[in-house]
């Protein structure tokens, strides 16, 4: 292959500082003078760039838009569109890379997979871009930062309700179980009212008074102190002499 002709250069050029920078007259040109194979006298992709000072991929996207085209043999309406083609690629894997960065825990390939996060957070992206006049590649990662601190909100309150709910059932056990006591202490007093006892027998029931007493203490003090006793060991201790 030879060097790419000065000509060749100028009007690359002028294409590109042409209004319409996505022009097909650019990547007509680009395609011929790097893919097309009729020509003899094409060149390298990136010696092309380096010619005319811009971004190897930038020629070769250019270039294979023009090839797309016509391949497309009329399946493709215009040079825009394929060029909006193309960026509806560039603009997926923006995305994708953008909600994977967010995600933290997820890689591209498992992103790519999640059509409907990809799709929602391009939806949102291009709707940024054109109220500010920026891209979807340039919005897509504070949309998905955003998606993933409400999911990671969201998340957050449903482990607050379950941990609230867990609560809520130890409540009630415990609730339920002292409902039982305080019935059994009622039953108690109504047959201390009606018994006689002896000295000897009195000093025993005292003691198991005593036991109950110091098991409501500790009962308190273990859920409404909080604290640092070895429960165990200490009701070990009270229930041995009931």
């Amino acid at each position: 292959m030879s060097a790419l002709p000065v000509e060749v250069i100028e009007q690359d050029h002028a294409l590109e500082r042409g209004v319409e920078v996505k022009s097909a007259e650019l990547a007509k040109l680009r395609w011929h003078w790097t893919l097309d194979e009729s020509n003899p006298e094409r060149v390298r992709i990136v010696d092309y760039a380096h010619a005319v000072e811009q971004n190897a991929s930038a020629i070769s996207r250019y270039a294979n838009l023009h090839k797309e085209l016509i391949k497309s043999s009329g399946r493709i309406e215009s040079f825009n569109d394929a060029y909006e083609r193309a960026q509806m690629s560039t603009e997926t894997e923006a995305v994708v890379d953008a909600v994977a960065e967010a995600r933290g825990n997820l890689n591209t390939h498992q992103v790519r997979r999640n059509t409907i996060e990809v799709s929602a957070v391009r939806a949102a992206a291009r709707e940024l871009a054109e109220e500010k006049g920026t891209s979807v590649a340039e919005e897509a990662p504070q949309v998905a930062r955003r998606r993933a601190r409400a999911d990671a909100a969201a998340s957050k309150s449903a482990e607050n309700m379950r941990e609230l709910r867990d609560h809520a059932v130890g409540y009630a056990l415990l609730d339920g179980l002292l409902s039982k006591v305080i019935q059994d202490m009622r039953d108690f007093l109504v047959e201390a009212d009606n018994t006689q006892l002896e000295d000897e027998y009195r000093d025993d029931i005292r003691k198991r008074l005593d036991h109950v007493r110091e098991m409501v203490n500790t009962a308190e003090a273990k859920l409404l102190k909080g604290a640092a006793i070895d429960w165990d060991s200490e009701l070990l201790k009270i229930t041995e002499g009931a």
